[in-house]
């Protein structure tokens, strides 16, 4: 598979294409993949997958989105799937989001990339102000010689998509954003120094610093996790939040990881968080035995957690 990061390093070839920011490229992305690859197979055509950077949000108002996934982790996930000949990043500015759906697609797709076929969702638009819906894509087809092939979701499926899966990670619902999804989700980050609160309590924690801070955090709490480091898997418990201890509040936003079985030193490395399950919310405890208690009782009821989804 190919990988251009613009257009000056792409060459057209004959394709089926599919476009759109691909944010978490969950299970309803991956059908209209899946639809795409079928029929370039069909045809005898190449697949070219063109994903948007940064969010049209952040580009045409400055907002930022807290995203499923940093470029780099969406591009390995399109890249895994299986389905792209072709994986192309179009850097989404504002010159791009003023075109019209048919410039789009006539000067974009078509004589840029060689565009035989387009593949999109019922519910997807493309130009500016998304005013190319199904019915006027389907119109332009016709005017500018390609064909069209529109991905009709179930209702069971229609709620699969990337701001439900971020609502669901935002209540806490980890198995449901992991069942959207098809995979657990995940936070990726180096291991810098904390306080060492953790250790004097018999909890050493690696605190996280996540690479990009347009990822989502999770619902602040307490969860089961599973974690990799290099080669090492393990399994653990995981806090997402503001520090409360004897009455005082640390207002920064930490990640933190308890390992289960484990004692190293891992300051320096990268270090890959699987959400698993929401345990409880944040507390504040006014002394350590209250916090040691607490985090005994999370422990116990994390290595329930994994060992019941190891076993599923």
């Amino acid at each position: 598979m190919e990988r251009s990061r613009n257009l000056q390093d792409f060459h057209p070839v004959p394709c089926v294409v599919a476009t759109g920011v691909f944010d978490g490229v969950h299970s309803g992305h991956r059908l209209l993949l899946s639809r795409a690859r079928a029929l370039a197979q069909q045809h005898g055509l190449q697949t070219v997958v063109c994903t948007f950077h940064p969010h049209p949000r952040t580009a045409l108002r400055g907002e930022q989105v807290h995203l499923l996934n940093t470029l780099d982790e969406r591009l390995a996930l399109l890249e895994s799937s299986g389905y792209a000949d072709h994986l192309l990043v179009l850097p989404f500015t504002p010159e791009l989001a003023g075109m019209t759906a048919e410039d789009f697609l006539e000067q974009m797709l078509i004589k840029r990339l060689g565009m035989r076929y387009l593949v999109m969702g019922d519910n997807h638009h493309i130009g500016s102000g998304r005013a190319g819906n199904v019915a006027q894509v389907g119109m332009l087809s016709r005017k500018l010689g390609f064909g069209l092939e529109v991905v009709t979701f179930e209702k069971t499926a229609s709620v699969v998509s990337s701001s439900a899966i971020r609502k669901a990670l935002l209540r806490g619902d980890a198995e449901q954003a992991a069942d959207w999804l098809g995979y657990p989700y995940a936070l990726t980050g180096t291991v810098v120094e904390g306080n060492r609160l953790g250790r004097t309590l018999g909890y050493p924690t690696a605190n996280i610093r996540v690479h990009d801070a347009s990822k989502l955090l999770p619902r602040q709490g307490v969860y089961a996790a599973r974690v990799s480091c290099g080669a090492m898997q393990m399994a653990g418990m995981m806090y997402i939040g503001s520090r409360y201890v004897a009455g005082e509040r640390d207002n920064a936003a930490n990640v933190e990881v308890y390992l289960f079985d484990f004692d190293g030193n891992l300051y320096g490395r990268e270090m890959t968080v699987e959400v698993i399950q929401f345990l409880r919310d944040p507390e504040a405890f006014h002394d350590m035995d209250s916090l040691r208690v607490r985090l005994g009782q999370d422990a116990a009821w994390a290595r329930k957690v994994l060992s019941q989804e190891q076993k599923a």
